[in-house]
């Protein structure tokens, strides 16, 4: 596998954030400690944020915090953000095998037909 990783859905309504002099709605929201604790330090990234209706949207993590900005006519509306997080301990993109990881594999998905 290229990566693993570990994703969390969010759910955010824009009836509470906070409304900037400017009138971008700012929305900020801890992620779970749970998912952060299992992921790598500052591999957490959003790769998704959906609008319910049409809006400019941005969206960042800073820390364990979800950092959402938006632009829009229309409140209330909901947000749906996807986060992703490399799982701690497995940095590697591409990992290099060897002959003794390929041979242990193979007697563990073997070893059912011992049984």
């Amino acid at each position: 596998m290229p990566e693993v990783r570990f994703e969390d859905i969010l759910v955010l309504w824009l009836s509470q954030a906070h409304v900037q002099e400017n009138g971008v709605y700012e929305l900020r929201q801890k992620l779970d400690h749970r998912f952060v604790d299992v992921c790598e330090p500052n591999s957490i990234s959003v790769t998704s944020i959906v609008p319910s209706v049409f809006a400019e949207v941005a969206a960042d993590v800073v820390g364990d915090e979800l950092i959402v900005l938006v632009r829009t006519d229309h409140v209330p509306m909901k947000l749906t953000a996807t986060v992703s997080g490399l799982r701690l301990g497995h940095t590697w993109r591409f990992r290099q095998h060897t002959k003794a990881d390929a041979e242990a594999n193979q007697r563990f998905w073997s070893a059912w037909r011992q049984s």
